[in-house]
């Protein structure tokens, strides 16, 4: 039956500590009367006005009737008008304070039964101190138990396990028992509703053990799904009997027993079919309260399912598996309804039903509605529509701005079915009822807001699960299962829809566990985007070309935003990632995310990384530590080890991790078990750049070494070890290694020794008697392919062989490839495909074998039967001689006559270009040579009998190969193996792309004919923007041209009269701000100010709605918008192309002219850079190495074939390139401040117009475009500073590479007062005799950002250590200023220097430091960790001083000073070399401020501290000084 309905209300109650009043509701005293002391009770009348409630007082006793009927007699009027606001409330309770005994409704309280106290629900919702809970029974039945708690307004009902059967449960709720699933399945499926057998059985298929858990008999709806049906359900009951023997039936003597089936149980389960998704849902049906309740417990894609599941398949499962993401709450899909005991909470806020709500668990929503929404909400059944409200619980509550509450309204189907619409409130715009207890104030409160609100509005969630086909909800599920589950993924819509295929708006997206945001909103070209509510300006784009989709590589979910200007960012969820090993293939790239690891996702305080795209679309910026550190795992895992090798500089961090970077840096372990040749050198490299660190990395260097140094032939060269890198890890690895390992470290080191001695050859000594130092190598043999003669050909006489002689070549087969065109003909990619499938299915075989390629196939290559050239230059002789040499060796090492023939013709190739060559008749080889051979005569007998004439004719003019050649003598190869080891006269096995400094202060930028005109030279080295011809658009006015006041050149006050100011230090300080407000005073009348023309301050301040002023600047902003756009798309083509122009030249190889020994050199040279042999030179390292002084050399180092003319022009076209791209930011950010001065000025027409009642807001408005039209006329007008004409005369610019390389990185334009600044320090640093420098720059002007992060760039050359000191307070901030603005291009490490006086002065801090001068890195710091360090070494030498007469006794504390010392000592000389970057120096040296107190010596008492008494004089003292003027003031002392 239906559980009764929730309770009246129950009066929370308060007795004071006297005993004299009893509070109801917290309102005041109750009226009360007396008793006769008998101890009995008896009762007082106290009727409500309307007779709806009446108020039981208790018994007190009779000491106290006076007082209490005095208290009653002064009440008695307002205590009626008390009873007025409660009159709906019953009053039912009695309290006798002499029995100290509390009755309800003629109940005696009690604590609550125990099962109900420890109940999991009833702790969630009333607390965990709730055991002590006191209650009155309300109704006691058999099966229930109705209890009402005191003080709360909850009402609890215990319900026994139900022994009824399921027939019986159902039947009480007037249902049938296979209502609603009727129809049987599969046998009754129609034609149209066949998907659901297809996809349900595959399911099946793959799970044999979900088969058996699901019901025998499924039966589906008995209404036809409709053809157009995505979603499908289905139902049955599983049976749990045993057989026992039938109570009826009494067995004669002999006869067997009867025995019959006992249903212990029926369990009811729901299975929901996805057609789209080709998935299965299986939900258990329970029983709750005698009511019943679906939940889910398994799905077979976790992606598309609203509850978060256990996944079936483990994380090292193949990603090819059928399946791959099914989940499972463990067994619980086979699992039996077992009837068991139940609780029912319900809770009440009033007399009427609309006020009763029921306590609904949350796990009886799982799979109905998002696990997000279930974990942030608690949810209660309102008894008055069925409806269900959702109320936050107190820690999302304190994680948002707005606490919202869910509002879900069910629309019923039929009996057993219903849709749901979900939507979510703001909770002071929501009409639900309290979430807390409350009293008739809040009641009245709440009624009131009630009547305040006209309707209740908010966001609709919109089912992704369910979507239908081709539906913008379906859109939105594909795109949002790459970065999280469906359970994670809310939709909203604010159109308000009703009915379920409603239309409607997306209006939010919201990825919860991601903690990310999008809002629909339309940009300023009218198109709908997805903009993020965490990074302000950006929207999803679908901005897509080769350039952004090879930086997302190795990134399976990331997403790419936009913003408005046009610059992007790639954002990438901080999910952990799994490495999924593929049976298919040997190195899979293949990613698995663990998106539901809580663990994870805990220690990452930002759940997303962003990563700012350059304009240029060909790097990423990793701004943060972390960031850095994900992708490094990305591209490590997904085997991008060029990235990772490029990656690894940034790596550095040697103060302690944070949670989140510590378990990233221990999921480095996935990439321990990778023996690719590149992975042991990126891991070896890392091991090199986190060195001195705290990043403790899950390998070690003895085995990545010695699998390097034995593959470093196949490392390919972008991630090869320079000389450098590789003599540390040699040096490193020479103790840390045993056997073979360090044999392989000791022949390393000979070669280098070898190579330093410019040697051809070195000796080898061996480690051991008779054990050599180098394996020994394996020796050519007799079995060598052109070791062996084989004449078998000349030998057998075909002519004269009986047919018998034949019958050995029965076996023989051939398919004659089918290629294009009338002959059979393979030619650049065709060819290369059926090679590539021909040695996938297992090769060429002499005899054909499978693939029926084998002799004939190779001798018609050989006599050009078939055309197969892989480009049509190609001999194709060549290659019919390699496939030969890959035939079997038993094939190979064997003598015959068809071997020999194809050693005759390889060895020969101008006897198989001959015209007489015999050929084999295509017509007859249709059906493979083995048929030929045995029904077509004589053919083949034919083909060697012809063979055998035309090589008796022609064997004079064969050569056969020399055996002595072809094995190197024994003696020789021992030799070489044990004693002597040859040293190769090339530097190219060591060549590593890099560029050798950064230390290029001076490059000329020259007009190029057809590349750089004189027009666009002059633009890019003054203003960049000039070149839309800005005389149209902006003009320099002064302040008389702009009608403004010039400044006054005199001070506005005259004091040299005062007494005070003829003091010579005054009249000093008088003459200073004189002659400073005369330079102020004449810059600002002179200085000419970038103004809009039609936008004048004057012009805009008399600007109306319909005036002429409006049109006019409208229709110059919409001309200088256009302008804007057309320049932009030029610069982006001529970027774009520049950027594919440099790649190209710097990467040629071929030149046609050359002599044909060099043309086989640069053939060479580029097949093996096609192999990764040599280096392919990328944007960024080009970028890099125009900072070189050495630039040439570097890039003729990665491509010897480039001539210095042609270094020339790639460097040019990168600086080219660096200016367009600069242009294009500042195009971009000029384009965006037009559409908004746009937008204020049709704002400013349409407000004007509404005459007076819009006056304020178009004077905000005008206001406003005087600030836009400022910033976008100093952005039009924006110069280049650090350029000047060539004073050689050559007729272009010098510019500082640098500041241009800086530009192009970071997207600005450096302000003259920046460029100033660094020259003056750089003049300053490269000029001893000055010393330090001191400059001031006002807040905002770039001194952390840009001056900072330039100085570090151009002191830090890899001889100065250059190191920047901020307070402390700011540390963190440089710190990772300095990470981000050396995050891309050049990469640089950022260490920090942490010192105090309780640390020993180490080794390892002087290795840190010297690394980061050689590595050309920064050492941010603080004042008192240096101050700290000098102190410690002041503070050890007077330790030293102190201990030179007890030498012998305190020996090793002596010995540890002097190595301190000495250390510290090498540590100043880095200093000393080094340069200082000191921020906020005004703080970092303030003598009050900065000082550090650091006492050495011994600890000695101060004088008068202590004396026998205790209590020294000092402390005293200062008391007895005190009491001179207490005595004054008033007679008394402190001693009194």
């Amino acid at each position: 039956t239906p559980p009764p309905p929730p309770p009246t209300t129950t009066p929370g109650m308060e007795v004071d500590a006297s005993g004299t009043s009893v509070n109801c509701h917290g309102k005041g005293p109750a009226a009360a009367a007396a008793g006769d002391g008998s101890g009995e009770p008896s009762f007082a009348e106290a009727l409500q006005t309307d007779g709806k409630a009446m108020l039981l007082s208790p018994v007190i006793n009779s000491g106290m009737a006076e007082e209490i009927e005095r208290q009653a007699a002064e009440e008695k009027k307002a205590e009626r008008e008390r009873f007025k606001s409660r009159a709906a409330i019953v009053e039912d309770t009695e309290i006798n304070l002499q029995l100290m005994s509390l009755t309800l409704k003629n109940n005696t309280l009690r604590l609550l039964p125990k099962e109900i106290s420890a109940h999991p629900d009833f702790k969630a919702i009333l607390g965990a101190a709730s055991e002590q809970t006191q209650c009155a029974p309300v109704k006691l039945t058999t099966k229930r138990m109705w209890m009402r708690l005191v003080g709360r307004r909850h009402d609890v009902m215990y319900w026994h396990k139900d022994t009824r059967t399921m027939e019986e449960r159902f039947r009480a709720q007037g249902k049938d028992l296979i209502y609603p699933y009727t129809r049987a399945y599969p046998g009754r499926l129609d034609t149209h509703e066949r998907w659901v057998s297809e996809v349900l059985e595959e399911v099946l298929d793959t799970f044999p053990s979900m088969r058996s858990a699901l019901p025998k008999r499924l039966k589906i709806t008995g209404t036809p799904l409709p053809s157009t049906a995505h979603v499908a359900t289905l139902g049955g009951y599983i049976i749990k009997d045993k057989i026992v023997p039938d109570p009826n039936h009494k067995p004669k003597k002999g006869e067997p027993q009867k025995m019959i089936q006992l249903v212990l149980n029926r369990t009811l389960k729901e299975v929901i079919v996805l057609r789209q998704r080709r998935a299965i849902q299986i939900y258990n049906v329970v029983e709750q309260g005698r009511r019943f309740y679906r939940y889910q417990v398994f799905s077979s894609d976790s992606r598309f399912t609203y509850r978060t599941l256990a996944p079936i398949r483990g994380p090292k499962a193949a990603w090819s598996m059928s399946h791959r993401f099914a989940c499972s709450e463990g067994k619980k899909f086979q699992e039996f309804d077992v009837p068991a005991p139940s609780l029912v909470i319900m809770r009440n806020f009033g007399d009427s039903r609309d006020s009763k709500q029921t306590y609904l668990p949350s796990r009886y929503l799982q799979g109905l509605i998002p696990t997000a929404l279930i974990n942030d909400y608690v949810f209660w059944r309102n008894e008055r529509d069925d409806s269900i409200t959702g109320y936050m619980k107190e820690g999302a509550r304190r994680a948002v701005q707005t606490p919202t509450v869910l509002q879900i309204r069910l629309k019923k189907q039929d009996t057993f079915f219903a849709s749901a619409i979900v939507t979510r409130v703001p909770e002071e715009k929501s009409t639900a009822l309290p979430n807390h207890m409350v009293g008739k104030l809040e009641i009245k409160a709440y009624h009131e807001h009630l009547n305040k609100l006209e309707s209740e509005h908010g966001l609709v969630l919109l089912d992704l699960v369910n979507a239908r086909p081709n539906s913008i909800q379906e859109e939105i599920a594909e795109f949002a299962i790459r970065y999280d589950d469906l359970s994670y993924v809310l939709a909203w819509s604010d159109s308000g829809p009703e009915n379920d295929g409603d239309s409607c708006t997306v209006d939010i997206v919201e990825f919860p566990r991601l903690q990310l945001k999008f809002t629909a909103k339309v940009d300023s070209s009218g198109k709908i985007r997805l903009w993020s509510s965490d990074h302000s300006g950006y929207f999803i784009s679908n901005y897509r070309s080769e350039k952004i989709e090879q930086l997302l590589r190795c990134i399976p979910h990331s997403m790419l935003l936009e913003s408005e200007q046009g610059d992007l960012a790639v954002l990438v969820p901080a999910i952990k990632p799994h490495r999924i090993p593929e049976l298919r293939e040997a190195c899979g790239s293949d990613l698995l995310l663990e998106r539901n690891n809580l663990i994870w996702l805990v220690n990452c305080p930002v759940r997303h990384y962003m990563y700012p795209v350059h304009l240029s679309h060909t790097f990423l910026f990793t701004p943060t530590l972390s960031s850095v550190l994900y992708l490094l795992l990305l591209r490590f895992l997904g085997r991008d080890y060029a990235g990772v090798f490029r990656l690894a500089p940034s790596c550095v961090s040697d103060t302690p991790l944070t949670r989140e970077q510590a378990q990233i840096v221990q999921e480095f372990k996935q990439v321990v078990g990778d023996m690719h040749p590149d992975a042991h050198a990126c891991r070896l490299k890392l091991l090199l750049t986190t060195a001195h660190s705290t990043i403790r990395l899950p390998w070690a260097i003895q085995m990545d070494l010695h699998a390097y140094l034995v593959k470093r032939d196949s490392v390919s060269a972008a991630c090869r070890l320079s000389r450098e890198e590789e003599g540390v890890c040699l040096r490193a690895g020479e103790g840390a290694c045993t056997g073979l390992a360090k044999r392989s470290v000791q022949i390393r080191q000979v070669y280098h020794r070898a190579r330093a001695e410019r040697k051809a050859s070195v000796a080898v000594a061996a480690t051991a008697p008779g054990e050599p130092l180098l394996a020994p190598r394996a020796v050519m043999t007799e079995f060598e392919f052109d070791s062996i003669i084989d004449k078998t050909v000349f030998e057998a006489t075909f002519t004269t062989q009986a047919k018998t002689f034949f019958r050995k070549f029965n076996k023989i087969s051939y398919k004659r490839p089918q290629g294009s065109g009338q002959h059979t003909s393979f030619v650049g990619l065709s060819a290369i495909e059926f090679l590539s499938k021909t040695l996938a299915k297992g090769g060429l075989r002499l005899t054909g074998s499978k693939n029926g390629l084998g002799f004939l196939f190779l001798y018609e290559l050989l006599t050009q039967a078939i055309e197969f050239k892989f480009q049509s230059s190609d001999n194709q002789v060549y290659l019919a001689s390699v496939l030969t040499r890959l035939l079997p060796s038993k094939d190979t090492t064997s003598k015959g006559e068809l071997m020999s023939i194809l050693r005759i013709f390889g060895t020969n190739p101008k006897l198989a270009q001959e015209t007489a060559v015999p050929k084999v008749d295509p017509s007859k080889l249709v059906s493979g040579f083995k048929a030929m051979f045995s029904n077509m005569g004589h053919a083949f007998q034919d083909l060697l009998k012809e063979m055998e004439t035309f090589l008796a004719e022609r064997k004079s003019l064969i050569t056969w190969p020399d055996p002595k050649k072809a094995i190197p003598s024994p003696n020789l190869a021992k030799e070489i193996t044990d004693a002597m080891m040859l040293i190769p006269n090339t530097d190219r096995p060591m060549v590593t792309p890099r560029e050798s400094n950064l230390g290029c202060g001076r490059r000329v930028l020259r007009e190029v004919a057809g590349v750089l005109p004189r027009a666009e030279l002059e633009a890019f080295t003054s203003s960049p923007m000039g070149i839309i011809g800005l005389d149209r658009f902006v003009k320099g006015m002064t302040r008389a041209e702009r009608r403004l006041e010039a400044v006054p050149a005199t001070l506005p006050f005259d004091i040299s009269r005062h007494p005070f100011a003829q003091a010579h230090i005054s009249r000093g300080i008088l003459e200073r701000f004189a002659k400073d407000v005369r330079w102020y005073a004449e810059r600002e009348n002179k200085q000419r100010t970038p103004k809009c023309l039609a936008l004048l301050d004057s012009e805009i301040r008399a600007m109306t709605g319909a005036g002429a002023g409006v049109k006019k600047a409208l229709t110059q902003m919409q001309a200088l918008r256009k302008q804007l756009e057309q320049q932009l798309r030029a610069d982006m083509i001529a970027m774009m192309e520049g950027i594919d122009r440099v790649s190209e030249s710097s990467t040629r190889v071929w030149d046609p002219s050359a002599p044909e020994a060099d043309q086989h050199r640069q053939l060479t040279f580029a097949v093996a850079r096609r192999g990764g042999g040599e280096p392919t030179p990328w944007f960024e390292l080009l970028v890099r190495m125009t900072l070189s002084t050495e630039h040439r050399r570097d890039l003729q180092a990665v491509n010897p074939f480039l001539s210095p003319a042609a270094c020339a022009r790639v460097f040019d076209n990168i600086a080219l390139v660096l200016m367009h791209a600069n242009r294009v930011g500042q195009g971009r950010r000029c384009l965006l401040q037009c559409k908004e001065v746009i937008v204020l000025l049709d704002r400013l027409r349409r407000l004007a117009a509404a005459g007076e009642a819009e006056a304020a807001r178009v004077e905000l408005t005008r206001q406003g475009l005087t600030l836009k039209t400022e910033w976008l006329a100093k952005n039009l007008h924006s110069k280049r500073h650090f350029t000047r004409p060539d004073p050689e005369g050559s007729g272009g610019y010098v510019y500082d590479p640098r500041y241009l390389v800086f530009e192009f990185a970071y997207n600005i334009l450096l302000r003259h007062s920046q460029v100033e600044l660094v020259d003056a320090f750089m003049e300053a640093a490269n000029d001893p005799a000055r010393g330090s420098e001191c400059h001031q720059m006002l807040m905002g002007g770039g001194k952390t950002t840009v001056v900072g992060p330039l100085l570090a760039l151009m002191l830090a050359d890899g001889k100065t250590l250059v190191t920047q000191v901020v307070p402390r307070a700011l540390l963190q901030m440089s710190r990772g200023v300095m990470r981000e603005k050396f995050s891309a291009i050049v990469r640089k490490s950022v260490y920090t220097f942490a010192f105090d006086r309780f640390q020993d002065v180490t080794n390892r801090l002087f290795l840190k430091l010297q690394k980061a001068k050689q590595n050309r890195a920064v050492v941010c710091s603080h004042p008192t960790a240096v101050k700290s360090f000098a102190l410690k070494i002041v503070e050890l030498m007077h330790i030293l001083d102190r201990s030179q007469y007890s030498y012998k006794k305190d020996r090793e504390m002596v010995a540890s000073a002097r190595s301190q010392i000495e250390i510290g000592v090498q540590v100043f000389g880095l200093w000393k070399q080094g340069a200082l970057l000191v921020d906020e120096v005004d703080l970092v040296l303030h003598p009050l401020k900065s000082e550090l107190n650091f006492p050495i010596g011994g600890k000695e008492p101060l004088d008068l501290t202590q004396s026998k008494a205790g209590k020294g004089l000092r402390w005293e003292l200062p008391w007895h000084l005190l009491d001179a003027l207490f005595v004054t003031m008033g007679n008394r002392m402190t001693v009194t």
